[in-house]
C-alpha cells in the first residue's frame, strides 16, 4: 500500500463516494481500467488498477485468432466452393452451348441433357419446341411454294384475298 496523489479525476470521484469500473488515463497518460470499490466500515476505498492493453489482451487474442481462422476459410474455402460450384453448372453450361449451336445451324441433331432431371427436362422442352418451328417452317415453306406455282402457272393474275368472319 503506498499513498496515491490525486492526479486523475476517476480518483477524485472515488474519495467523493463513486463505485464502479472506468476507463481512464494515469499520471503517465496509459490508458488503464480502474475499479473502485468503497468498504463500508472505514471511509475507506480499495481500487484495482490495469493496463488497457492487459485487460484487453484476451479479447485481442481472440479477435486475431478469429481474423486467422476467416482468412484460412477464405483461402481454402471459397476456392473449393467456386470448383464445387463451377463443376455442378457445368452441364448447364454445356446444354447452353448445344443450344447456341442448334440456334446458329452448326448443330442439327436434337440437344442432350447429360445430367440431373431439370436440365434433361429443359433439353426436351427445347427440343419439342425446336421440332415444332421445324415443322411449322416446313408447311410454310410448302405453300409458299404452292403458291408460287399457281402463280406462276395462271394465265390472268391472282388477286389474294383474306376471308373470315369479322
Amino acid at each position: 500500500m503506498q499513498p496515491v496523489s490525486i492526479t486523475t479525476a476517476m480518483l477524485q470521484e472515488a474519495m467523493n463516494g463513486f463505485e464502479g469500473t472506468a476507463k481512464t488515463r494515469n499520471g503517465e497518460s496509459e490508458s488503464i481500467i480502474l475499479s473502485v470499490w468503497q468498504m463500508a466500515e472505514v471511509p475507506w476505498f480499495v481500487a484495482a488498477v490495469w493496463p488497457a492493453h492487459e485487460a484487453n489482451a484476451p479479447a485481442t487474442r481472440i479477435k486475431d485468432a478469429f481474423l486467422w481462422i476467416l482468412l484460412a476459410v477464405i483461402v481454402l474455402i471459397v476456392p473449393l466452393a467456386m470448383w464445387r460450384f463451377r463443376r455442378l453448372m457445368a452441364p448447364l453450361k454445356g446444354l447452353g452451348q448445344q443450344v447456341h449451336e442448334r440456334h446458329l445451324g452448326v448443330r442439327t441433331n436434337a440437344v442432350r441433357g447429360t445430367c440431373g432431371s431439370e436440365i434433361r427436362q429443359v433439353a426436351d422442352i427445347f427440343n419439342m419446341v425446336v421440332d415444332e418451328r421445324d415443322e411449322v417452317m416446313s408447311s410454310l415453306a410448302e405453300r409458299e411454294a404452292f403458291f408460287r406455282s399457281l402463280a406462276q402457272g395462271a394465265p390472268i393474275g391472282i388477286v389474294p384475298a383474306v376471308t373470315g368472319l369479322w
